[in-house]
């Protein structure tokens, strides 16, 4: 090796040798590093070329060790997992691409003190950086995310929007459960992302060579950092499923046009929404002078989130705080239209026909459809409130007008879904918080 190229590769470094010990002076990010490297018989009469040879070799493996522990140790700061498996590959991954490592590391830096945090997507990685592979399932690149479904409506949505957010960040190639898509095809026409066969058990996929990927921590449902990383290609070229109920608001609400389209329900419910709306307007009590009524949809979710929100959240008497929010919450809507129809869907349809009857309000109309009818009833609103979940969110995300929704704070902020802090992240403008409790 010519010495002149061998310096060229060491970059923004100096080589001292020393007894057998070479000192590698490396410009790391914050300050001038030294690597020592011991080199075994680095004396006995070898010439300038394999003393070379061999610092350069000796000095290449201490690097390519350095930069996978300073990458590992990085992407672990930044991220929550805490799933041992997942660790694993994301270790074993870096250490079977050390050639690369160097040019990642410099990335991730760059990426972790220099990302614009107004930027969508917010991704934990910039979305540039990636491990691509040559590897093929099937004609497919790998590595493959399956979105799995878990969970009702509104979650179910959420995981095919975070899988497709991550297809779109990523480029990754991205495919939902044959049940999924026979869910989502009961009440949506446009859903473009194919169905594969992944097994009914986690044996099954464990034998078919599918990976589960986990929910990086217990107490933060809006990180699920390993299905970015396996997307990038930082768990191999893999094919994995989701697990959980992954809504990540801050991976796909950029997308929203698309999911407007994505989720565009059959004629059927859309013209049994349209007729609902018709009649509701005949029956309401308005007054000409003002002009058209303003249609405002109420999702309230009470039933099995009474238990749920004590349990996950510590909030108490639910239905108690609903009334006084949902008395607030239409008030908003009444000081800014006029001709306000109320239109309530609810899982709990006597909690909602008392909080009529107790509210006096003239124009409240209560749905009692099915599931889809009262999702493609509530988006054909003009604005929405919404209450807790999942199911809620989505009526806002995909109406045309505002969204009130309420504004969780304190240690039950921690494990919400759709705090404050998310939505405003996610840079969801018009959704409006209004204080949950008085």
């Amino acid at each position: 090796m010519n010495p002149k190229m061998f310096y060229s590769l060491l970059g923004v470094t100096s080589l001292v040798v020393v007894l057998g010990t070479v000192c590698l002076y490396q410009l790391g990010y914050e300050v001038l590093t030294p690597v020592y490297v011991g080199i075994t018989n680095a004396a006995g009469g070898q010439t300038e070329e394999q003393l070379l040879k061999l610092i350069s070799e000796s000095v290449t493996k201490k690097l390519d060790q350095e930069n996978l522990d300073r990458l590992f140790q990085t992407i672990m700061s930044m991220a929550n997992l805490d799933n041992p498996d997942d660790i694993k590959l994301v270790k074993s991954t870096l250490s079977e691409n050390k050639h690369i490592l160097s040019s990642i590391l410099t990335k991730v830096m760059n990426s972790k003190y220099g990302n614009d945090p107004h930027k969508l997507p917010k991704t934990l990685l910039s979305s540039e950086i990636s491990i691509k592979y040559k590897d093929m399932w099937r004609g497919h690149s790998l590595p493959i995310i399956v979105a799995n479904p878990a969970g009702g409506v509104g979650n179910i949505m959420g995981q095919y929007a975070t899988v497709y957010g991550l297809y779109k960040i990523y480029n990754v190639t991205a495919f939902i459960t044959n049940l999924l898509k026979v869910n989502l095809n009961r009440f949506f026409d446009n859903v473009t992302m194919r169905a594969v066969d992944i097994g009914d058990t986690k044996e099954e996929r464990t034998a078919m060579g599918w990976t589960e990927l986990h929910k990086d921590h217990r107490t933060a449902p809006s990180t699920y950092f390993g299905l970015q990383l396996g997307a990038a290609g930082f768990m191999g070229p893999r094919r994995f499923y989701t697990s959980g109920c992954p809504i990540e608001l801050q991976l796909f609400s950029i997308y929203r046009e698309d999911f407007r389209h994505e989720f565009h329900f059959n004629e059927y419910l859309l013209h049994k929404a349209n007729r609902v709306l018709s009649d509701f307007a005949q029956q309401a009590v308005l007054t000409k002078t003002d002009g058209s009524p303003t249609f405002i949809s109420v999702h309230v979710r009470l039933k099995d989130y009474i238990s749920h929100a004590l349990k996950r959240w510590g909030v108490e008497n639910i239905p108690d705080i609903y009334k006084g929010y949902l008395r607030r919450a239409m008030q908003y809507y009444k000081d800014r239209y006029q001709n306000t129809i109320f239109v309530f869907a609810s899982d709990d349809l006597e909690y909602i026909e008392d909080f009529v009857k107790l509210s006096r309000e003239k124009n409240i109309f209560i749905s009692h459809g099915t599931q889809g009818e009262d999702m493609s009833l509530l988006t054909r609103c003009n604005h929405s409130i919404v209450t807790l979940g999942s199911f809620g969110f989505w009526t806002g995300f995909l109406s045309p007008g505002t969204t009130v929704y309420p504004d969780v704070r304190g240690h039950r902020a921690k494990s919400y879904h759709f705090t404050r802090r998310v939505i405003e992240e996610a840079q969801l403008d018009d959704f409006i918080p209004l204080p949950f409790e008085e």
